[in-house]
């Protein structure tokens, strides 16, 4: 019941915020928490759904296709958020976009930007400011960046020859994923720090050609990352 009740004060919460304009559209069950069941967990949202505060539920955090589909058998899923990016693939081959295609599921892509290395933010571990949590990540560590800047190196190189930035690149490649065969909607979310870089992503992204999907995926099978690949920071 105390997981139930913190939900509940959350999405109470948002609503004050609202001010009573609307109702909150989605909440997430972020990862699961141990000491909640997943039924559970989507009983008490969908508990919020009967009570019309929120609209619907979405999943974060899960790399796992068959505790989507579970999921979903307990209540309809109107969205999952992943991790998903040029340097992060591992949603294209554990089942988890085949499964939300197949239930009609839109997928949200968190970090599109590789955790800002895509965008060219750093280029070593060494870049990176003591304290930073990227640090405390296998694939930032010094030793891997050696290897996984080469990737990094190879994207930016076709996104030179497009003249392009490489965050483009970056977009643009989950952009065309979404209208292929089999893939519902899938949206990026990139992050950003400041307001300039919030009116930067977006201007001049677009489809890929499927010769520079092709060379994407070259790129990728070439230059296979070091570290783990669902870590959390």
């Amino acid at each position: 019941m105390v997981a139930k009740l913190a939900w509940v004060n959350d999405v109470n919460s948002s609503l004050e915020t609202l001010g009573g304009k609307k109702k909150v559209d989605v909440s997430q069950g972020a990862g699961q928490d141990p000491s909640v069941s997943m039924e559970d967990m989507v009983e008490y949202l969908a508990d919020l759904v009967r009570s019309d505060k929120i609209v619907g539920i979405g999943l974060s955090g899960l790399n796992d296709a068959e505790t989507i589909k579970r999921a979903y058998g307990i209540y309809p899923i109107v969205l999952v958020e992943v991790e998903l990016s040029i340097w992060d693939t591992h949603a294209l081959h554990n089942g988890v976009l085949k499964t939300c295609g197949e239930l009609g599921i839109p997928v949200i892509a968190r970090s599109p930007l590789g955790r800002g290395i895509l965008a060219g933010a750093f280029t070593k571990a060494s870049d990176l400011p003591d304290g930073h949590a990227r640090k405390k990540l296998s694939r930032f560590q010094a030793e891997a960046m050696k290897q996984n800047i080469k990737l990094v190196n190879e994207v930016k190189a076709l996104a030179a020859r497009k003249g392009v930035a490489p965050a483009q690149i970056a977009l643009g490649w989950i952009l065309t994923l979404s209208g292929r065969p089999g893939m519902l909607t899938i949206i990026p979310i990139p992050g950003a720090s400041t307001s300039s870089k919030v009116t930067q992503d977006p201007r001049g992204v677009s489809r890929l050609s499927d010769r520079e999907m092709a060379e994407i995926d070259e790129i990728i099978q070439r230059n296979k990352l070091v570290g783990l690949v669902v870590e959390f920071g």
